[in-house]
């Protein structure tokens, strides 16, 4: 990787910065507003429907398959969900530390 090729070499990670702060979000909205893990839940149904496409579907040079858009989603609801597991354990031990401090 040279220095000229820097700022093109990061353009390839930005989808995955997307779906991760995504994630975050949802376990953000999850937590405040909905009280259920009900995106927690549309995030894993993502992916179950990306990997079971994956399987249904098989790849072929040809097209007319839907391969490669359940990888997408599959990666996708993994990184999202990842974010999203990341927060709530974030939020987990947020909430701990500040219940040790006020006993």
């Amino acid at each position: 990787m040279t220095d000229a090729n820097a700022p093109i070499d990061w353009l390839r990670y930005w989808p995955y910065a997307v779906a991760l702060l995504t994630g975050m979000g949802f376990a953000v909205v999850d937590r405040r507003v909905l009280g259920h893990y009900v995106l927690g839940a549309l995030l894993l149904l993502i992916g179950a429907g990306g990997a079971i496409g994956m399987n249904i579907s098989p790849f072929t040079f040809g097209g007319g398959d839907h391969y490669m858009e359940s990888l997408i989603a599959l990666v996708a609801a993994g990184v999202a969900l990842g974010g999203y597991v990341c927060a709530a354990a974030w939020h987990s031990v947020w909430k701990r530390r500040k219940s040790e401090a006020a006993e």
